[in-house]
């Protein structure tokens, strides 16, 4: 098993300075605004990070190499049909910033990593805030407030048209409610021009895809009562054994193009077993075990994908649960009092030992590779399991246990 976590480890590493490299660049066609007033046209770096607000690389072609420009030298760099970043000042006497522009009319709305900002004329550019405050009164007792001073932002922007008001009570702080409200608000002139960037792009898209791979698991206890000393000296056998489940990915290309929700649910079937024998108050106690478990698993990640033009390498990390359905431990106890003496044979099978849900932290890399209209997938992913076995059969006033799972998995993965 060391040599499993060994390798495991060596990939991970590759893995991680593969994904690195690949997220130092990513040139797409785009454009940039100069100072003068000038649009030059060419290819622009499109990393989706936070670095997008503070440089914009551009090259003027794909054999030029790359300028780099701050928001004091230029006005703004944009994708045709896509993003779009402007230079703008938080505060007067602050250094210029690259705010993604999400929407342009009477009132501008800014994103500025993952806040909120509206802009009009003759009131200046203020962010959208949401206060939340501790306080303890005189019993010492805790209280949590929240001061949504973004209504009053809002109102403030927006009290030439009476209409808005209850709308605004109603806004919450997201693009698409923020932007349907803005547009409404517009309406109170007709004809006034509005400009909703990325607006082709969807709010929501899915990939549904099956994957099929396999998976090596390792089990082990630790234990400090008499009652379980035969697990605390147990070394199970690990397991190799397939998997299957389907798929689910969730993304929002209007708001991020490279970052999504994995959903995933697999089956699996596979068993341990271990022989194990140990001395207590000169006792000795000789165990059997086997351990035979299904479970359907469920996989919630979030996954951020590094732009490649058809091979799309990506990193996620989340849960599982593991519902476990079979979770029947065989246990056959013989205690020999002496060394002369016949074996007392005790059966101490247990099909409730072993919880109904497991709850474990998921962690991978791997690539997208964009086949014609579909996509395959591979990933190499380490799953750490918490406690297997089942807490209402251990008094925890008396006894302490602990239990993990450590699971490696190479997944296939085909969407549709």
């Amino acid at each position: 098993m060391k040599q499993v976590y060994t390798i495991l480890t060596a990939c991970f590493l590759a893995a991680a300075s593969f994904l690195t490299a690949k997220a130092q660049s990513d040139f797409k066609t785009g454009f940039i605004i100069m100072a003068s007033g000038d649009t030059l046209a060419g290819l622009v770096d499109y990393r989706a990070s936070l670095l997008s607000s503070k440089v914009c690389k551009f090259k003027s072609s794909e054999t030029a190499s790359a300028v780099t420009y701050s928001p004091n030298q230029i006005k703004g760099y944009g994708f045709p049909g896509d993003r779009y970043y402007t230079s703008k000042h938080l505060k007067q006497d602050s250094a210029a910033v690259f705010m993604e522009e999400l929407l342009r009319s009477k009132i501008n709305l800014y994103n500025l990593d993952g806040a909120f900002y509206v802009e009009k004329e003759g009131l200046g550019l203020e962010q959208l805030v949401i206060d939340f405050k501790e306080y303890y009164n005189e019993e010492g007792v805790l209280f949590k407030s929240r001061t949504n001073q973004h209504i009053g932002t809002l109102n403030k922007y927006m009290q030439d048209c009476i209409q808005m008001i209850e709308k605004i009570e109603r806004v919450k702080m997201t693009q698409s409610s923020l932007i349907r409200l803005i547009k409404d608000y517009n309406e109170c002139w007709p004809g006034q021009p509005v400009v909703v960037f990325k607006e082709a792009k969807p709010w929501l898209a899915a990939e549904v895809g099956v994957a099929l791979g396999v998976s090596h698991t390792s089990l082990s206890f630790s234990a400090t009562d008499e009652a379980y000393l035969h697990l605390e000296n147990s070394d199970f056998s690990t397991s190799t054994y397939p998997v299957a489940g389907l798929m689910l990915n969730l993304r929002s290309p209007r708001v991020s193009k490279y970052t999504s929700l994995q959903l995933e649910t697999h089956y699996f079937k596979t068993s341990y077993n271990d022989q194990n024998s140990y001395d207590w108050f000169g006792t000795n106690y000789a165990n059997e075990m086997e351990l035979n478990i299904s479970a359907v698993k469920v996989n919630m990640a979030v996954r951020h994908e590094f732009s490649s033009k058809a091979l799309q390498p990506y990193a996620n990390v989340g849960m599982a649960l593991n519902f476990y359905q079979d979770r029947e431990i065989k246990h056959t106890q013989y205690v020999k009092r002496t060394a002369e003496s016949t074996p007392e044979v005790r059966i101490k099978d247990d099909s409730e030992f072993i919880t109904n849900r497991q709850t474990g932290i998921i962690a991978g890399a791997g690539f997208v590779y964009n086949f014609l209209k579909s996509k395959v997938s591979a990933e190499l992913r380490y799953e750490y399991g918490l406690d297997i076995h089942n807490h209402q059969r251990v008094n925890s006033l008396n006894t302490y246990l602990s239990s993990n799972t450590g699971t490696v998995s190479f997944t296939t993965g085909y969407y549709f």
